[in-house]
Parts: structure tokens; C-alpha cells; sequence
């Protein structure tokens, strides 16, 4: 059973439950993020816990936190759920040589949606960029609430936290392979009639200034950019989304750039990508890479 291990004690100190499901990460060393079609999860564990006494496997109702997603209409089901972070990441307490910013990671939730019709069919490809600190806030805000009055505030309403604590995208077409760094995420997209070239966009949620952002913006960014017609939507509130019950608006900054990734050689494939701290790196093969320069 999957779960989070103190590696100096080896004590177990949080373990999945047999009715949580999605991915879950260490989002500080005492919390724990789960995300599924209900929303963002967190669970809180003692790092500190004795070796003799492992976690008991955590029951769906011992959410310390829940973000909800905007309802979705009764004729619409999630076919696909998923979770992309740039891997192990830093916390504020550690001291590396070199890093990012932790207070400026983000996550960029992966969400496919289908018609639960007699002719099933894809509805929306979207992703969700939220900050950690949207995340953190909602933690501090809790901490301040007396305990007996908690229960109440612990489940978030849309609402209430994603208007401004995210950025919704939709996409026109499955991505190849999402990644992130930092506040950064990076969503190609491949021509299969041209399988040596990746459509690569570059969202960024911390803009230098208002000047650099592209919040308010109606038009089609993506084209403005020299992209192919219909890459991201990005807009505040995104016309012709099928999936939700009610329009979706989303105000967090943001600033998106657009890059054509191709290879000379057309015996060769890019198979994926992944964000570096200065540009990116595409693996095309096990022995060749292209590496772009930001």
C-alpha cells in the first residue's frame, strides 16, 4: 500500500486508505496533496510518528483540506485524470546550492472529459495551473479557525478559492507530455503528419509585471503568438466549454509563449520534453537530444 515513510525513523506516517484515489505528493513535511475528479485533498501526518506505531491507512473523511473543481453537468464523466509537478521539489527549510523558488511551484492538473451519451465522445481537454500558494493560503486560513469550528471551513467551494488561486486552459488537442518547472508549465503538442516537430507552449503564472500579463485578454493568444489555430484557450472565462455545469472564469496572471521544436533529420522523433531551469530540453532518441535555449 502506497504511502509516506520517514526515511531517518523508517516509521510509516501516512498510508493511502482503500477508498482514496489519485495520485498523491508531499506538498511540506507535513502534509500530504491528493488529486481525483472531486478536487485537490490534503491530508496532514506527524513526521514524527513512532516507528512502532505506523499510520493507520487514512479513510476519504480525514481531509484536513478540500478544493473543490466547478461542478460538472450530470451528463458529463472525467475519463482521465493527472497530476504534473517537476518532481522532487524543495521546501522552504532546505538549503540547496541552487533552486527555484518553492514559494513559485505550481501544479498543472491534467483533466479529459466525455459525453456519458449513447454516442460517447471527448468533450474538453483542460488543464488546471495552481500554485502551491493558493494552496498554502487556504492551509493558513484554516489554522487560524478554532477547532471546533474547522469541520466547516475544510471543504472549499470553487468558488471561494479557484476564480483567483488558478488558471484554467483548454486545449484542442490531447498534449504529448506535460511538464513543469517552477511556475512554468510547458504543454507540446504533436503533428503526427510531422512527427520530428512538437507546437510547444510555455504558460507562466508569475509575470515580471501587469504590463507582461495576459489576464483580461478575450482574443486568441495563441494565434496572436504565431501558433496554430486553436492550440490553448486561455482566456478569463473560456466560451464553448462543454463539461461544466456553469461558466468557468479564472483571473490568475499569466503570460504564455509559443515555440516551434523541430528536427533536421526527418529519420529521427521527438519523443518528450521537460523544462529546464533556462530552457528545455527534447529527448528525440536514446542517444540524441535537442536542447533549446530560453
Amino acid at each position: 500500500m502506497a504511502g509516506v515513510i520517514n526515511l531517518k525513523t523508517w516509521a510509516v506516517v501516512w498510508q493511502y486508505g482503500p477508498r482514496i484515489e489519485g495520485r498523491f505528493l508531499i506538498l511540506d513535511p507535513s502534509h500530504v496533496l491528493v488529486f481525483n475528479i472531486r478536487g485537490l485533498f490534503v491530508y496532514e501526518f506527524d513526521p514524527n510518528a513512532s516507528p512502532a506505531m505506523p499510520a493507520r491507512p487514512a479513510s476519504e473523511e480525514d481531509y484536513l483540506l478540500h478544493l473543490a473543481l466547478p461542478k460538472l453537468k450530470d451528463d458529463t464523466g472525467v475519463v482521465a485524470t493527472r497530476v504534473h509537478e517537476h518532481g522532487p521539489r524543495y521546501f522552504r527549510s532546505d538549503r540547496p546550492l541552487f533552486r527555484e523558488d518553492p514559494d513559485l511551484d505550481v501544479l498543472a492538473l491534467y483533466i479529459q472529459t466525455y459525453a456519458e451519451t449513447r454516442w460517447s465522445y471527448v468533450r474538453d481537454r483542460l488543464v488546471l495551473v495552481v500554485p502551491f500558494t493558493t494552496i498554502r493560503k487556504r492551509l493558513e486560513a484554516l489554522a487560524q479557525v478554532q477547532p471546533e469550528e474547522r469541520q466547516l471551513s475544510q471543504s472549499v467551494p470553487w468558488d471561494q478559492w479557484g476564480p483567483d488561486g488558478a488558471r484554467l486552459l483548454k486545449l484542442g488537442a490531447s498534449p504529448h507530455a506535460i511538464s513543469v518547472m517552477g511556475s512554468r508549465v510547458a504543454i507540446p503538442f504533436r503533428n503526427y503528419s510531422s512527427p520530428n516537430n512538437l507546437d510547444i507552449y510555455i504558460v507562466d503564472v508569475r509575470p515580471k509585471s501587469e504590463q507582461e500579463s495576459f489576464i483580461g485578454c478575450e482574443r486568441d493568444v495563441s494565434s496572436a503568438l504565431g501558433a496554430p489555430l486553436g492550440g490553448i484557450d486561455a482566456s478569463d472565462t473560456i466560451q464553448e466549454l462543454q463539461s461544466f455545469a456553469e461558466p468557468v472564469t479564472t483571473t490568475l496572471p499569466y503570460r504564455m509563449t509559443y515555440l516551434k521544436a523541430w528536427l533536421h533529420d526527418d529519420s529521427k522523433v521527438a519523443e518528450t520534453q521537460g523544462l529546464t531551469h533556462d530552457g528545455m530540453v527534447i529527448a528525440v532518441s536514446l542517444e540524441e537530444f535537442a536542447v533549446l535555449r530560453g
